[in-house]
């Protein structure tokens, strides 16, 4: 719900089309509902940390993969878009996506769709860059939306459901009793997918 909240947002204002950025990708984004969370996105760059994330990400279709940690984002991605910059960044961590907009990788009347920051405090941005390109800046929480919004986004990932068109990611299954170690495996972050929690199989064998 997060990415098609965001999507939509993004997308909103009358764009007609684009090219979008998930910094980072989350690797149970159910990479392939992307593009589809909004037909107007026509290219998405997905920013990863790990080989292991740039091949899931290569199975489930991104068009393009930068590795944060061993390539400088702003100019990879103006190399992606012949220097235009994307037209939407959707991020997790605000205070690591800022500077996109001052080194010119976001495109004119582009939008900012964040939903958290390592950063809670306060944190500086370019206001000439942000200003003089008409930058779009959007904060949500997906537990507080708006009536209206959250039915829009519930019918939407519906829609895409029942078409067979939303493909989850699913990572390792453990049991009942394996509880604590899909715990550790979420919290060690190292996990490409959902962990998913096979009660029936304890079930099962007993």
């Amino acid at each position: 719900m997060y990415h098609r909240h965001a999507s939509a947002k993004g997308y909103g204002y009358g764009m007609d089309s684009g090219c979008a950025l998930w910094a980072p990708l989350p690797s149970t984004l159910r990479c392939r509902q992307t593009r589809r969370c909004c037909c107007r996105i026509t290219r998405v760059i997905g920013t990863v940390g790990s080989a292991d994330r740039a091949r899931l990400a290569t199975d489930l279709g991104i068009d393009d993969i930068v590795d944060y940690k061993k390539e400088n984002v702003p100019t990879r991605i103006l190399s992606l878009t012949a220097n235009r910059g994307v037209d939407i960044v959707v991020d997790m961590d605000f205070s690591s996506t800022t500077h996109l907009v001052s080194q010119n990788a976001v495109a004119e009347h582009g939008a900012v769709v964040c939903y958290g920051s390592n950063v809670r405090g306060q944190i500086p941005i370019d206001f000439g860059a942000w200003l003089f390109k008409s930058i779009r800046l959007h904060f949500f929480l997906i537990y507080d939306l708006a009536p209206g919004e959250r039915l829009s986004a519930v019918e939407g990932l519906s829609h895409l459901l029942e078409s067979g068109r939303l493909v989850h990611n699913i990572g390792p299954r453990y049991t009942l009793d394996e509880i604590a170690d899909a715990h550790e495996a979420v919290e060690r972050g190292s996990v490409a997918g959902n962990v998913v929690l096979d009660c029936a199989r304890r079930l099962h064998n007993e």
